[in-house]
């Protein structure tokens, strides 16, 4: 028994790829075939070769899902003005449309400007287009990746990408990592470019400095000549007291060095060498160059006497932090007993409301 036509449309407005189902006549009914490819955009795959090729059913169903595209006719694909409003209307999968376009350079430029990783999809001679390339950098910069190697040694092209994002040295050529114009520019941006310069600008005393200033984790990219120089170990820490991590074994391991760098940031003491951390004198001696240090103390040494009763009197006598194991001998101690006292009177004083 024949299926009247208002049925036929309610199933394939329930399910689209139901299309599939029908006879040939069906499938180059206009009405039917737009409710199935609204209904679902892969249905386009059972309309007839007529209909694949009526730019109403094929936008209908790219409307609902762009990859449908490749369901459409040969002459879809290969017709430039309505494959160019397609690319402005939805973003169509470059590899659908027609050889001959794919090498179109009109249409790769508006396939790029719509998203600038296509680089990576269209044919060569367009990675090494410099105008097509600094269009898909201002789309998307990590699209420099793809670029031509003759580009990637274009001062032009990688001042645009570091313009955008200084970690974009990562793509340029060697030459480029060696310029210093460009590797200061690429610092100022983003202080973790240094990772990509040549090893000689690493030793560079300015450009680290910037970098560092900008980002200061990037100190570990320094040179090693670098991590050895107390000044320029010292201008890191004032920036981030963690960068001590990144210095040589030699200054770690330097008693003055160590002490001055905790005198700046108590964290310093956490890096400095475990021979030192060892040594009772080089504790008590950080200790009095910054009591803040005393939280970094492993539990040994936060419950030492000495030192808790030195941190309890630089502290203002504050418990919060102190080893409960330590306060019993700290109450026994008649001397800070008294001296808790005092200050427990003082600032009764203080705070009364005296009329």
């Amino acid at each position: 028994m024949e299926m009247d036509r208002e049925s036929i449309l309610a199933i394939v407005l329930n399910n689209g790829l139901c299309l599939g189902n029908f006879p040939d006549y069906i499938r180059d009914d206009e009405e039917i075939v737009l409710s199935a490819v609204s209904q679902n955009g892969e249905a386009l795959q059972f309309a007839s070769d007529s209909l694949k090729k009526n730019m109403n059913v094929v936008e209908t169903a790219i409307r609902q899902n762009c990859d449908c595209f490749r369901h459409a006719s040969a002459y879809i694909k290969s017709n430039s003005e309505y494959v160019l409003e397609l690319i402005k209307k939805y973003k169509i999968p470059f590899q659908y449309i027609s050889e001959e376009l794919q090498y179109n350079r009109k249409i790769v430029s508006e396939f790029i400007k719509s998203d600038g990783l296509m680089l990576g999809k269209v044919p060569s001679k367009f990675k090494d287009d410099k105008i097509i390339v600094l269009d898909a950098i201002n789309e998307n910069v990590k699209s420099l990746g793809y670029a031509s190697k003759r580009l990637l040694k274009n001062k032009e092209v990688i001042k645009k990408a570091i313009n955008i994002n200084g970690l974009s040295l990562a793509f340029a050529s060697e030459e480029i990592k060696n310029n210093r114009e460009i590797v200061l520019e690429s610092v100022k941006k983003n202080g973790c470019s240094l990772k990509f310069v040549s090893q000689a600008l690493k030793n560079d005393k300015e450009i680290v400095s910037i970098a560092m200033h900008n980002h200061p984790i990037s100190f570990k990219y320094a040179s090693s000549e670098i991590l050895d120089n107390p000044d320029m170990v010292l201008e890191a820490i004032k920036e981030d007291g963690r960068t001590y991590e990144f210095a040589s074994d030699r200054l770690k391991d330097y008693w003055e060095f160590c002490l001055e760098a905790i005198k700046i940031k108590s964290i310093c003491f956490l890096f400095s060498s475990e021979n030192l951390r060892r040594n009772s004198k080089f504790v008590l001696e950080a200790f009095k160059n910054n009591f803040h240090v005393f939280k970094y103390f492993p539990k040994k040494l936060r419950s030492d006497y000495n030192i808790v009763r030195e941190y309890l009197k630089r502290n203002n006598y504050d418990f919060k932090k102190v080893d409960a194991d330590c306060l019993p001998h700290i109450y026994n101690d008649m001397n800070v007993y008294s001296e808790i006292l005092n200050i427990a009177s003082k600032n009764f004083i203080e705070e009364e409301d005296w009329e």
